[in-house]
């Protein structure tokens, strides 16, 4: 069992650690839970200019890299190469997989322009997102109305493709846009717009959600605004598996306009599922007696919808959760099922005050959220440090890690790598020490953190599913083990819910390849059979392997009599013999035993077979083949 002890800053009073360290004896020791060992910091690199940067987003890029988005005031000077064009530009900065700086590009006219997102796109460039209160100048073709949302499509080498202005005729913006599956894009913001410039509908209030369906090229394609009596700020919008979307944010309004539900308090989070062409499909309202904020929303692998916050309501309205003292704010997260309904939501503190500003779906089916925190004991009013949580896909808290400087640090993104690493990226007003090797180079840089593969139980080389005969075989492979516990198969017919089949014991400590195999004797006729290996480690921790399905159909499959077999002749019965190429009969090392050449035949002799188990597999002219178990 591993177990953090980094839960303070070195410089940092001991007593409160000490007090810490007594309540994790205490739950590891009654089994509420246990946490796990976070991943260890790879680099950290501190990016900026003369002035200061912020709103920064770290992604990884397809060529193992990253891309750093955000906005910058900066001058020619640190890791800026180009002059600031206005009053803050957009600033986008590529680093290798080191971390090394391989470009930066500054986009902006001759105003304030805000970054507030940056997603890659499928040719390799990128696509960003904000505002801009900049007329035609820089790199700005369109004048301004008001301030409007400002799209920005670029090359993978950073190069200007098309820019695109998009606003009516009072204050618009772009929080969150994400790449179509036409080649186009979707972005969200908020509008105070009425009927005018490129909107094409009234305000519903004081503020609204505004839906942006844009062209590959940047032409608006259609445009949407939903919204109650006040105010909403949208926060988030992705893709859902049935090609809609789902678009988080808060709400200050009561039963109004699109918003079907009351605030349970002063400002609630709201969450919109739209379908394909923008219509509303359900909304739901959820929150406290006092303020929720942020609203990140996205749908999970089986369909169900997480949404993070930060809350400073109690047990109130349809938040079951308290918050946890002494923090006057907590991350909150929501999970809701494919209706929007709740399942369950869950609070998790720390510190005096807690802000969440991210969520990553992580490759086990779970996520990380991240934000920043202002510890028990700070060193002053804006001591605020990095935050970093991982939870499993039921929200069972897992480990959590923090990073900080001397001074103010805010995390702002955290996404899970390719190689279920992290990279976190913020802003920081710290010189070096104690997490930050680097000293800033103006008032406040991008402070960007990589961190190392999460922990796994298990290395897993090969995960499989077979059909013999009515049952299917399972079957993986491990190149490593540490502290592995056990294998728990679990069996769903739909990918939501998910049942425990069985079992099969960890080796433990390995360096080595191990196989294993498990027989599901009982799938479900005509439907598909989904499976998949919970790998638990002997601290309770876990990770989910990809999940593989069987459909069975019994009228179409064949069979092997008698079985068991003790001697004589075995017959092999599937449909349309003349389709049949060869039959194969293998130990379970795999060492052939019986190979029918290209003559094959129904009956085969199994006299000569030692007593035990073999598979028996008849491959089909078609290249198709079909899989039995024989026990002699």
């Amino acid at each position: 069992m591993f177990i953090s002890t980094r839960l303070l800053r070195p410089h940092k009073s001991g007593l409160p650690f000490l007090c810490a360290f007594a309540l994790l004896l205490l739950f590891v020791s009654s089994g509420s839970f246990i946490l796990a060992q976070p991943p260890s910091k790879v680099w950290d690199k501190t990016i900026g200019g003369d002035s200061y940067e912020d709103g920064v987003k770290a992604i990884p890029t397809s060529d193992g890299g990253f891309i750093i988005g955000g906005y910058s005031f900066s001058n020619v000077s640190g890791e800026k190469s180009e002059n600031d064009k206005g009053l803050g530009d957009y600033w986008v900065v590529k680093l290798d997989a080191s971390g090394n700086k391989q470009w930066d590009k500054t986009i902006g006219g001759n105003s304030a322009d805000y970054l507030a997102d940056i997603r890659q796109t499928s040719d390799g460039g990128y696509i960003l997102a904000g505002s801009s209160q900049s007329n035609a100048s820089g790199d700005k073709k369109e004048n301004n109305v008001g301030q409007d949302a400002w799209i920005v499509k670029l090359s993978s080498s950073g190069s200007i493709e098309w820019e695109s202005t998009i606003g009516g005729d009072s204050g618009d913006d772009a929080q969150s846009i994400v790449q179509t599956a036409d080649g186009g894009y979707i972005f969200v913001g908020y509008s105070y717009s009425g009927i005018s410039g490129d909107k094409s509908e009234a305000s519903k209030g004081d503020s609204d959600y505004w839906v942006v369906k844009l062209n590959s090229d940047g032409t608006k394609a259609w445009d949407k605004t939903y919204g109650g009596s006040s105010y909403e700020t949208p926060f988030s919008i992705s893709v859902t598996a049935d090609g809609g979307y789902i678009i988080g944010g808060t709400s200050g309004s009561g039963i109004s306009g699109d918003k079907s539900q009351a605030n349970f308090g002063q400002t609630d989070l709201w969450v919109l599922k739209l379908s394909s062409t923008g219509q509303k499909e359900w909304d739901k309202s959820f929150g406290g007696d006092n303020q929720e904020n942020v609203g990140i929303v996205t749908q999970t692998p089986n369909g169900d919808y997480l949404l993070a916050s930060y809350t400073s309501s109690g047990i109130s309205g349809n938040k079951s959760a308290d918050n946890q003292a002494p923090s006057s704010t907590d991350f909150w997260v929501v999970k809701m099922d494919g209706e929007g309904n709740k399942i369950w939501d869950k609070t998790y503190g720390g510190g005096r005050y807690s802000r969440l500003t991210s969520m990553a779906l992580t490759y086990d089916g779970g996520f990380a959220l991240g934000g920043w925190s202002l510890p028990n004991v700070p060193t002053g009013p804006f001591d605020f440090d990095y935050r970093l949580i991982r939870l499993s896909s039921d929200g069972i808290y897992q480990w959590e890690t923090s990073f900080a400087g001397p001074e103010e640090d805010r995390l702002y993104s955290v996404q899970q790598t390719p190689d279920r690493g992290y990279i976190l990226a913020g802003y920081s007003y710290s010189g070096i020490g104690p997490d930050k090797s680097e000293t800033n180079t103006g008032d406040r840089d991008f402070w960007i953190i990589r961190l190392a593969t999460d922990p796994l139980p298990v290395t897993l080389a090969a995960f499989s599913a077979s059909k013999e005969s009515s049952t299917a075989l399972l079957q993986w492979k491990t190149t490593s083990e540490s502290a592995s516990s056990e294998f728990e198969i679990q069996h769903s017919l739909d990918g939501r819910q998910w049942q425990r089949i069985g079992s099969v014991a960890a080796a433990g400590e390995s360096n080595n390849d191990k196989t294993y195999r498990f027989v599901h004797t009982e799938p479900v006729n005509g439907q598909n059979n989904l499976y998949r290996l919970k790998m638990i480690d002997t601290d309770g921790t876990f990770a989910f392997s990809k999940i593989n399905a069987l459909l069975f159909n019994q009228k179409n499959l064949g069979r092997i009599y008698p079985n068991p077999a003790a001697s004589g002749q075995l017959t092999v019965d599937v449909k349309n013999w003349a389709s049949v190429k060869n039959v194969q009969i293998s130990t379970l090392n795999a060492l052939t035993v019986y190979d029918s050449g290209q003559n094959p035949q129904q009956s085969i002799d199994i006299n000569n077979l030692s007593t035990g188990i073999y598979m028996l597999k008849v491959f089909k002219k078609d290249g198709t083949s079909e899989q039995f178990r024989l026990v002699r």
